[in-house]
């Protein structure tokens, strides 16, 4: 008898005729667990449903996807700006005259830029 008072008492604390009970799972390494979650502030009714929550798979591949992108564009910003300052370096040792240093220099720059970019030191315009 007192084991069905009891229940019906643990019952009653988890889910009154106003309100629902709301659990969470909680995942260990070997085991996966229901725990109750906590109150909300207000029992009113009247106010929305919380948006579900988002898969955390696709937030996973997301994230993955765009860190591989980032990873990728920092390596080819990297690449061409040191073309550019090898063409550059090249072009103001070679010059044979004042507009082919300066030429030189240019490329050199420009070079000395995209490594700006890709080290986040110059923002892009776009962002």
């Amino acid at each position: 008898m007192s084991t069905e008072t009891g229940e019906s008492s643990t019952e009653s604390q988890l889910a009154s005729p106003n309100e629902t009970a709301r659990f969470n799972w909680k995942r260990d390494e070997q085991s996966v667990t229901m725990v109750p979650s906590s109150p909300s502030h207000s029992t009113d009714s009247s106010e929305p449903a919380p948006e579900p929550q988002h898969d955390s798979t696709a937030d996973v591949r997301q994230g993955t996807r765009d860190a591989l992108y980032d990873t990728i564009g920092t390596v080819a910003l990297l690449g061409f700006s040191l073309l550019f300052i090898a063409v550059g370096t090249r072009e103001l040792v070679t010059a044979g005259s004042a507009a082919g240093g300066a030429l030189g220099i240019a490329i050199g720059l420009f070079g000395f830029v995209l490594a700006a970019i890709a080290f986040n030191v110059v923002p892009l315009s776009r962002e």
